[in-house]
């Protein structure tokens, strides 16, 4: 058995130089990492933690811009010799706040992981969105 499509597409590749581009629509967050010694204090009250607060880029379209265009880098590299490659382009539009530390996270990561960013944001309002998780009342209420 012989698999003639895929001598047929390692032939395309070598012979036709195309350019490939692709756009993603989605989220692009900062992850923030905090952990406790303990479980959540009460309102107002205090927390121990037990390593620094780690922040780190992140969202659905994030990652997914940053594992496409790291897949493409690798295998468009495999695919051909340099002169017949052709090339290949991924963008993220998200709403990001380009001007503070958060938005600035997430330029860099974008910048270091080879893909452009088109800002859509159209506001100068603040935005929050915070998602937390206590597993141990998560734990709690499956046992009920």
């Amino acid at each position: 058995y012989f698999d003639y499509s895929q001598q047929l597409g390692n032939t395309l590749l070598r012979s036709h130089s195309m350019h490939l581009s692709i756009d993603i629509i989605g989220d692009a967050f900062a992850d923030i990492y905090f952990y406790l010694e303990a479980d959540m204090p009460t309102h107002g009250g205090d927390a121990r933690l037990t390593q620094p607060v780690h922040t780190v880029a992140g969202g659905s379209g994030l990652n997914t811009a940053t594992h496409l265009s790291s897949l493409l880098r690798h295998f468009w590299a495999e695919s051909s010799d340099e002169t017949d490659r052709g090339t290949f382009h991924v963008s993220l539009q998200t709403a990001i706040n380009e001007n503070d530390d958060h938005g600035r996270l997430i330029v860099d990561h974008a910048r270091k992981h080879q893909f452009s960013l088109i800002n859509r944001r159209f506001s100068n309002q603040p935005s929050c969105f915070l998602n937390f998780k206590n597993s141990t009342n998560m734990h709690r209420r499956s046992e009920e």
